[in-house]
């Protein structure tokens, strides 16, 4: 089931502004645009980075590890991050929380 206020946040990006005109992707070689047919276009931001608040590296415990490849430090990449207290996140409220538990692979 997918409640109404669900419903209104795609129909915020997938149809026109005051509008029920459904929106189509279009590439013109540098960025992805989102149209209508009677001429509305904005470009789309979906292929746009943002840094993340956080960095996750999976624990693996000593008795897991075997054959393969050995896990590795990315130590080495820390000046890839944004500048400290610089960000790109777009979403100020970080309302999403994800938790794994017993994941096999």
């Amino acid at each position: 089931w997918v409640g109404r206020n669900e419903k209104e946040i795609v129909n915020s990006f997938a149809h026109k502004p005051n509008s029920r005109e459904l929106l189509t992707t279009a590439w013109d070689g540098k960025s992805f645009w989102l149209q209508s047919s009677s001429g509305y276009r904005k470009r789309s931001t979906t292929t746009d980075t943002e840094d993340v608040s956080y960095v996750c590296s999976a624990y693996i415990p000593h008795c897991l590890r075997y054959g393969g490849r050995p896990t590795l430090s990315n130590a080495h990449r820390a000046h890839e991050c944004g500048q400290p207290g610089l960000d790109s996140i777009r979403d100020n409220n970080l309302e999403e929380i994800i938790t794994l538990n017993s994941v096999s692979i």
